[in-house]
């Protein structure tokens, strides 16, 4: 399998915004003033993605966005790529005020063991609120059962403009908003590797709800035939 895997990237090779206002973004390479349990992020820190959780003695590890203004703001779309190591956690997310005191919360379903996926949640700035801040964390899970968040995105929902929902782009598996080889070289890695963790949506390139082989020939043919 290895060698067909090395043969189709040979021969790919070969061949080849609503009103919003975007607010500070947790991207690869991109963390200026968001906080990863209380310490400033760095790169390297997030190779594996931020674990997050609070504990049963209380001690948390949790995801904080930089502050930001509210005004204006009527809602926050939040992306997050998000890996949970238990079907029974969920990923809280809270908008706390400038003395850290969480205003209101929402949380995402808790998503299937140990699967990556890409989950979308709004969250309702409150009236009044002038300078807030978002904190992800997974509140009544411990180090066993808590999950990881890989990528966070966040978008200003301004002047009652209602929340749309991301589209997921067939095709981009690493999620960098393009369809290109690194995404054929992902999703073959993802397939010889249970631990390489990919957009399991996108990664269904062929639409028959899983991911395979047929997928990464879906893939090449998307990129030769340059849709």
């Amino acid at each position: 399998m290895r060698r067909l895997a090395t043969m189709l990237i040979a021969i790919a090779m070969m061949s080849l915004s609503l009103l919003a206002q975007d607010l500070p973004q947790y991207v690869v390479g991109s963390y200026e003033g968001w906080k990863y349990a209380g310490n400033d992020i760095t790169s390297s820190m997030f190779s594996q993605g931020a674990a997050i959780y609070v504990n049963s003695q209380g001690r948390a590890l949790m995801l904080t966005s930089p502050y930001f203004s509210c005004q204006g703001i009527d809602s926050i779309a939040v992306t997050i790529k998000w890996m949970s190591r238990s079907s029974e956690i969920g990923l809280t997310i809270a908008i706390d005020d400038e003395s850290d005191i969480p205003r209101d919360s929402i949380m995402c379903m808790p998503a299937p063991s140990g699967i990556s996926q890409t989950l979308y949640g709004t969250i309702a700035v409150p009236a009044g609120l002038g300078t807030a801040r978002l904190r992800f964390v997974s509140w009544d899970a411990n180090v066993s059962t808590g999950g990881t968040i890989k990528k966070a995105q966040l978008q200003a929902i301004m002047s009652s403009t209602p929340p749309v929902e991301p589209t997921v782009i067939s095709g981009d598996v690493d999620g960098n908003g393009k369809v290109d080889i690194a995404d054929v070289t992902a999703l073959i890695d993802s397939l010889l590797s249970s631990s390489t963790t990919i957009d399991t949506v996108a990664a269904d390139v062929d639409g028959d709800g899983n991911t395979s082989i047929s997928d990464v020939t879906a893939l090449i043919d998307k990129l030769l035939s340059g849709e």
